[in-house]
């Protein structure tokens, strides 16, 4: 009988195979764009290769983080829809036993807000002075962790100030840049259909919006910003949120 293969030489080998998988792709898409480049419409051809290839790159990545979760025995189970359909598949099997935990990455969880915190230490010992922090949110308490990370330091008198934080969402999920950008003091469930490339942070917040108002309400010694994501460029809002 052969020898078992332990979860890390699982691992590396998904991932190999995985490499040589977007190697072929980005080969497969380099064709293709210099097959339609003498077309009249070449450049609506480019255009329309780059978005496929992003969203294939985008799949590719989802697929790195399922293959280190399956290699170490995990039991993966997909779920159609979106961000928030996945929250109400954890909240229903959390119901029907306490062994089970949802710990979707929303404020439900409060320990996995306080570690956050843990980030804007590294930053700091990293770098030492951090003038501004950009984060990609969903419900946001990875932003609201780094910024009681900051607090915690700026009460020790290890930093002077705390630093600026910018939220940043997909256009095509942005909730809680929307009611920044609109000087709202709530955040209301995106009820848009939800689109884009950053499907780990395309959180509509549908079932949970106070999630939301809690990041639109962090707090700190300085203005905060949110960004959503216009094509190729970032648009920022910057009234202070109190």
């Amino acid at each position: 009988m052969a020898e078992q293969m332990s979860a890390e030489n699982v691992r590396t080998m998904l991932a190999e195979n995985l490499d040589r998988l977007r190697k072929a792709n980005a080969e497969y898409f380099q064709m293709l764009e210099k097959g339609a480049a003498h077309l009249p419409v070449g450049g609506h051809a480019k255009q329309y290769f780059d978005l496929m290839q992003r969203n294939v790159t985008a799949t590719f990545d989802l697929c790195d983080k399922l293959i280190q979760a399956k290699a170490h025995g995990a039991i993966v189970l997909e779920v159609a829809g979106n961000f928030s359909d996945a929250y109400r598949e954890a909240e229903r099997i959390r119901a029907q036993s306490s062994r089970w935990a949802n710990l979707t990455s929303t404020y439900l969880n409060p320990y996995m807000t306080a570690a956050h915190a843990t980030i804007f230490y590294e930053l700091w010992s990293a770098l030492g002075r951090v003038g501004t922090v950009l984060v990609p949110i969903g419900a946001g308490p990875m932003l609201d962790g780094i910024v009681q990370g900051a607090l915690t330091l700026e009460r020790e008198g290890l930093i002077d100030a705390v630093p600026v934080p910018v939220g940043v969402q997909g256009k095509g999920c942005a909730p809680i840049a929307d009611a920044f950008a609109k000087g709202r003091d709530t955040v209301e469930a995106w009820t848009a259909p939800v689109t884009g490339i950053p499907g780990s942070i395309n959180d509509p917040l549908r079932g949970y919006p106070d999630d939301g108002t809690r990041t639109l309400r962090v707090r700190t010694s300085r203005s905060a910003v949110a960004a959503f994501k216009s094509r190729c460029r970032l648009s920022f809002t910057t009234p202070t949120i109190v």
